[in-house]
């Protein structure tokens, strides 16, 4: 329901004679509707389940009103919940977007190291190339770990 046609059911409601109604039968099978104070209805011929009807939406309707408020608000609050939800995951996946490209960073970086130590010809003063070296020296820190 939009807000439009709520607000037009609300002052409706709120420029009807104030209840509760009830219905009372009189002759001919014919109801009355009546607040605490006088007459809302009288002289028309109502079936009586058209009568409680009618006598019910002085208090059904309000009911209904707040009801449809109510869920409103609690529709807004999880909208609004939404978002906040919505803008937090989309902060952590820049972040993990700027941690990921740091580490893309980083990776190639150690790849063109690790070209540049295995395409070396380069000695150590034991007489290894770099990269059996290093090899090595990977080699042994594993162990350790």
């Amino acid at each position: 329901m939009d807000q439009k046609y709520l607000a037009e059911i609300k002052a409706r409601e709120q420029a009807a004679t104030p209840g509760p109604w009830r219905v009372i039968p009189n002759s001919s099978c014919a109801y009355s509707i009546f607040n605490t104070t006088h007459t809302v209805k009288m002289g028309s011929m109502y079936l009586n389940f058209d009568a409680q009807f009618i006598a019910h939406a002085r208090t059904d309707i309000p009911a209904l009103i707040a009801e449809v408020e109510r869920l409103n608000e609690v529709i807004s609050s999880m909208d609004d919940m939404h978002t906040r939800i919505m803008r937090a995951e989309e902060q952590k996946l820049n972040h993990i977007s700027v941690e990921r490209n740091a580490y893309m960073a980083k990776n190639a970086t150690l790849k063109k190291a690790l070209e540049m130590t295995c395409c070396s010809q380069d000695y150590t003063p034991s007489g290894h190339t770099l990269m059996d070296y290093y090899t090595q020296q990977a080699q042994e820190q594993e162990g350790q770990e």
